[in-house]
């Protein structure tokens, strides 16, 4: 327990130097080798708007070129009179998050275009999000990939690909997925815990409080059901156990990065840091005279961003989806159905967490509920998985196969006859 303890410890000390380090590489790379690709970007975005909507009309798919802008500001150091270290803390006044989207940003800006950077992010991001269902389908079989496929498809990723306030949680998120296809079945609670810990931590160095939320609710289900596929005789408490501990490592990789970063930059900057990252938690959780908090109010926002952005009509499909999953639970469940039920409950309490989150940092998620309605990925993913964990697929596809081949054979009878 105490070595274990002692690898938990290292791992994380052991990457908030390597956080450290490598944005203290990157603010050593001189303004003069990106500031017109800067500049010529930050045009760009003037020019489009704050809040461009391309396709669909909607707020739930509109890009975020506001917080775009802020980064690329804050590629460029105003006072070229601190060290490389002091850069990367300060951040140009905005020190209380690591902002580790930089160590990509400002070495692609000495070289590419915005344009050009865009369409890199685009293509990484498709890439491995077809790998993602690939594998996926391979390891955890077709009807879960769809589930996670239709999950990415309902937040209007076409625009997240584009978007470099919002791809920093989906790539970590892919990557994770990827990871855990090819470990989790064979790795201990410990190894799977660590894994999580640093997830959160990637996370935290990474975003600006989008939607954080999905690197841990995503391949925390999706963890889960390989084990309950892998095996399935563990006891319900073992998977609850599981989900515990992976939550306790994602959030304390989470938070403590985050205060790693507020007390670094505090000692590195000798200003008070701490205070100032303090005031935007309680502002975050509380509000304050401009903006009130109604939790109720921003939930129901939330929600309909998701299952109602382009209306009751198109929330009919979400509706369909769990009917037909529930028919097929209901002609083709497992023989062990009922013992299997104790394990396939846990995704629902899981798949419940994005309403937790909306209700704690009610006033974030008030403000910002056009893109912080993507964590709800985790809920559809959820109740999908609830029901495919439950059906008997080979039943389901042996009916199906059966049934197609008398048709097959009836028309054929037909065509004879003519």
């Amino acid at each position: 327990m105490k070595s274990k303890t002692l690898k938990y410890i290292s791992c994380f000390f052991g990457l908030i130097f390597v956080f450290v380090s490598l944005m203290t590489l990157v603010y050593a790379i001189p303004n003069s080798m990106l500031i017109e690709r800067q500049e010529n970007a930050m045009s760009i975005m003037s020019t489009e708007g704050n809040y461009p909507k391309y396709f669909f009309g909607t707020p739930a798919a509109q890009l975020d070129n506001y917080t775009d802008k802020l980064m690329l500001d804050k590629a460029i150091i105003d006072d070229e009179t601190m060290n490389p270290l002091e850069a990367a803390m300060d951040i140009d006044g905005y020190a209380s998050y690591w902002h580790g989207y930089q160590i990509f940003l400002r070495p692609l800006l000495t070289v590419f275009s915005y344009y050009q950077i865009r369409y890199i992010y685009m293509f990484v991001f498709f890439i491995l999000l077809c790998i993602t269902f690939s594998v996926m389908h391979k390891k955890a079989g077709l009807p879960t990939a769809l589930a996670f496929l239709a999950a990415m498809l309902s937040l209007y990723i076409i625009l997240i690909a584009v978007s470099m306030q919002f791809i920093s949680v989906f790539i970590i998120m892919f990557i994770a997925c990827l990871y855990l296809l090819n470990s989790s079945q064979k790795s201990d609670i410990f190894h799977i815990t660590l894994t999580f810990m640093i997830i959160g931590m990637t996370t935290s160095f990474f975003d600006l409080l989008t939607a954080p939320l999905l690197t841990w609710g995503i391949p925390l289900l999706l963890c889960l059901f390989l084990k309950m596929q892998h095996s399935g005789k563990e006891s319900w408490l073992e998977y609850v156990k599981t989900a515990f501990w992976c939550s306790v490592s994602w959030v304390s990789g989470y938070g403590l990065c985050w205060l790693s970063k507020w007390v670094i930059s505090s000692v590195v900057l000798k200003e008070n840091i701490m205070k100032e990252a303090l005031d935007s938690i309680l502002f975050r959780t509380m509000g304050d005279e401009e903006y009130s908090i109604n939790r109720p109010e921003t939930i129901k926002d939330n929600f309909e961003y998701l299952f109602k952005s382009q209306g009751n009509r198109i929330f009919i499909f979400w509706i369909a989806a769990i009917v037909i999953l529930a028919i097929l639970l209901f002609f083709f469940h497992k023989a062990e159905s009922k013992r299997l039920l104790g394990h396939a409950w846990l995704f629902l309490p899981i798949s419940l967490f994005p309403y937790v989150w909306y209700f704690v940092l009610s006033n974030h998620s008030g403000i910002h509920s056009w893109f912080t309605y993507r964590i709800q990925a985790i809920t559809i993913f959820g109740i999908f998985l609830f029901f495919i964990y439950l059906i008997d697929w080979k039943k389901c596809k042996s009916f199906f196969f059966t049934c197609f081949g008398r048709g097959k054979k009836c028309n054929e009878r037909i065509a004879s006859k003519k």
